[in-house]
């Protein structure tokens, strides 16, 4: 592991507040990075996907850096321009 990655793991065992915030960041970058890898298997640009969803090329590229909220209908639009199903899961955390 990197320093960094062992810094983060000892600040979470230490704060529950930062161990939740770094999996709040996590998750979000887990979406971030379907989104990317979605529009590249269906050979779209960034502006055509937004054409496709009707948002701008800018916010798909905040979706894929995780810098946006994305709401669920915009995430059903992102999955029928990829011809691909939305499927939402829970998991329990582990701890």
């Amino acid at each position: 592991m990197s320093k960094t990655t062992d810094m983060i793991n000892e600040l979470s065992r230490e704060d529950p507040q930062f161990a939740k915030g770094i999996q709040h960041y996590r998750q979000q970058y887990r979406y971030a990075d379907a989104i990317e890898k979605l529009r590249k298997r269906a050979k779209l640009t960034q502006t055509q996907l937004g054409d496709l969803v009707g948002a701008s090329q800018s916010a798909v590229a905040r979706w894929e850096r995780g810098d946006a909220n994305i709401t669920m209908k915009t995430l059903e639009k992102i999955a029928e321009a990829t011809h691909t199903q939305l499927d939402i899961k829970f998991v329990k955390d582990s701890e």
